[in-house]
């Protein structure tokens, strides 16, 4: 159970966490990933990043946009 929570805390969904089905009977905080595993956490890092990148677009958008309503 502490293996799904410390995967949860880490931003994966629970549809996620089936990948890690194989290695959940080991601690999986300080050992290894299965390979299955390494790509759900490499695509749920392609996707942070995805919506970092838009909501870095949103923040330029509004700085600008204070600038031009404060003159």
């Amino acid at each position: 159970m502490g293996n799904i929570r410390l995967l949860l805390s880490l931003g994966l969904t629970a549809n996620d966490v089936r990948a890690f089905l194989p290695c959940l009977d080991q601690d999986i905080a300080d050992g290894p990933i299965c390979p299955a595993s390494a790509r759900v956490i490499a695509r749920r890092l392609t996707d942070v990043e995805e919506r970092i990148a838009a909501l870095d677009i949103v923040r330029q958008r509004l700085i600008e946009a204070l600038a031009q309503a404060s003159g």
